[in-house]
């Protein structure tokens, strides 16, 4: 590329030797010393034309850059640039966070259940402690979810869509690329370049959508994740009824074993089994603590149970526990 001076007249209209820029070549920057622009500084000077002479005025240098390739990669590498960086930004904010919710569900199986009972039961109480925390819990992760683009890449964006600001931005890149300031008939010439390379329109309309596209994905991926905040927390509310109800079912159960034993003696002794009533009333008393109710039942001293209170149970009342985590 050449260059022009201050006062934007050719350097020499008569020509001084040289070579006119193949409209093959990458498109030389105005004062570019290197870099991704282009192939870095021209080797035609404005006023050098091809063998027959110099360029006879600045319309002739023009035609002879018009569709040069080059700056428009640049354009996409650097604003590209910007929003490839936003993109994995926002894809990691909105998987780590969705990571999360999901880890802040907890849930207790049925066995974890009955283990913990019969830990109680047998005397254990600080086996029941995490039980009770956990059903008087609520869901601890994240509530809601939001993100918006980054300040560079929404000015980035806005840019493209404004030829002023595209044209600042452009002087700026050029200026970057040149490695220092360029003078005003450089930008200006710079410019008149520009309007003649399709290769800039067509990036800065790709990059275009690719803003376009980044906004809808930040609001994709701001609802899906909202989405997947939201069945967390109902999954934690759902493993917790589920637990309330499978211990709800199982002390009933024992309540009923309970009144079968004392149906034949309110102590629940008999010669043959011992103390049938205690193991099964410290499990229910164990699910109530767990469930915060009140209405434990009594255990009673065998030591002091009456003689003649201690009858055998009748004929074909069951002697084992209902209650498997009582075991």
């Amino acid at each position: 590329m050449a260059y022009l001076n201050d006062d934007e007249k050719l350097l020499d209209q008569q020509g001084q030797g040289g070579t006119q820029a193949s409209s093959s070549e990458k498109s030389p920057l105005v004062g570019a010393s290197g870099g991704d622009v282009g192939t870095g500084v021209s080797t035609a000077g404005v006023g050098k034309g091809g063998q027959s002479g110099g360029w006879t005025n600045i319309q002739a240098y023009l035609n002879a850059n018009k569709g040069i390739a080059g700056t428009g990669d640049a354009i996409r590498k650097d604003i590209g640039g910007t929003f490839d960086e936003e993109e994995s930004k926002l894809t990691t904010s909105a998987n780590d966070t969705k990571t999360q919710a999901n880890n802040a569900v907890k849930s207790y199986s049925n066995q974890d259940l009955d283990a913990a009972v019969g830990k109680v039961a047998r005397g254990d109480q600080s086996a029941g402690e995490p039980i009770k925390d956990y059903l008087k819990s609520q869901y601890t992760g994240p509530t809601q979810y939001s993100y918006g683009l980054g300040a560079k890449t929404q000015e980035q964006g806005s840019t493209l869509g404004d030829q002023n600001a595209f044209n600042s931005y452009m002087n700026q890149f050029y200026n970057k690329a040149a490695g220092g300031q360029i003078s005003s008939g450089q930008l200006a010439l710079q410019r008149q370049l520009d309007v003649n390379n399709p290769d800039i329109e067509k990036a800065r309309q790709d990059l275009s959508s690719r803003y376009s596209g980044l906004q809808n994905m930040a609001g994709l991926k701001t609802q899906e994740t909202n989405d997947a905040i939201r069945a967390a927390q109902s999954q934690y509310g759902q493993n917790q009824a589920a637990a309330r109800d499978y211990l709800g079912t199982q002390g009933s159960a024992l309540l009923d074993r309970i009144a079968e034993i004392e149906g034949s003696n309110p102590y629940g002794w008999s010669p043959k089994y011992g103390d049938l009533r205690t193991p099964v009333v410290n499990q229910y008393n164990a699910i109530q603590d767990f469930l915060g109710l009140g209405g434990q039942l009594p255990v009673y001293d065998v030591s002091q149970i009456p003689d003649e209170e201690k009858e055998p149970l009748p004929k074909g009342t069951r002697g084992t526990v209902l209650y498997k985590g009582g075991k």
